[in-house]
């Protein structure tokens, strides 16, 4: 029996999957500890909103999204700041980030991903929504959905994005409200769990 022919993960990928574990213990222990209280007081310190963007703006990165989780959640149990402000704040960071990386940043982890959904023709993909004009907003939708969630799926949100052929100023209301959704959620939800 010869060698078996065995699918290698390329290192690259490995590595971008255990900063993300690193990253996610991290940001549990800053958490834990503290820390993310005064980071949050800090920021807090430039204005009512200032805590919200920058939280916002990690939140668009799935590397430092567990730090921007962190931050929403403490905003949210330790400060008297509305869940829709919170969430309205971060989506403003958390969109500007996510036009950044729509305009080019790519990730390894993600790129696997989206070879895993649309095969290795983005291009053909692409083609194939732009023929039909409700195939494409439902991209977009879906795009902004997948760049909002926090996991590592930014490079696939903006795959579908790409595909569905939308102007940036049609993308920015889309990629917001999408934002704004997913942060209200996961506030909202750890409120419900802290009680």
């Amino acid at each position: 029996m010869g060698r078996m022919n065995k699918r290698n993960i390329p290192h690259a990928i490995t590595i971008e999957a255990w900063l993300f574990v690193a990253m996610f213990s991290a940001a549990v222990w800053v958490y834990q500890s503290d820390l993310i209280v005064e980071v949050v007081r800090w920021t807090s310190s430039f204005g009512p909103l200032a805590a919200g963007i920058a939280a916002g703006a990690a939140f668009s990165t799935f590397v430092t999204t567990p730090f921007a989780i962190a931050g929403f959640i403490e905003m949210g149990s330790g400060y008297a700041i509305p869940v829709w402000q919170i969430a309205f704040s971060g989506a403003i960071g958390a969109a500007i980030v996510d036009l950044i990386l729509v305009k080019g940043i790519r990730s390894p982890l993600a790129l696997l991903l989206v070879h895993a959904v649309v095969g290795h023709d983005t291009e053909l993909f692409k083609s194939k929504i732009r023929r039909r004009p409700v195939a494409r907003w439902y991209a977009g939708l879906f795009g902004a959905v997948l760049i909002a969630i926090p996991l590592p799926t930014d490079e696939l949100g903006v795959v579908f994005l790409g595909a569905s052929g939308l102007s940036t100023l049609q993308m920015v209301p889309i990629i917001f409200v999408a934002d704004f959704i997913g942060i209200y959620a996961i506030v909202s939800a750890a409120q419900a769990f802290i009680g």
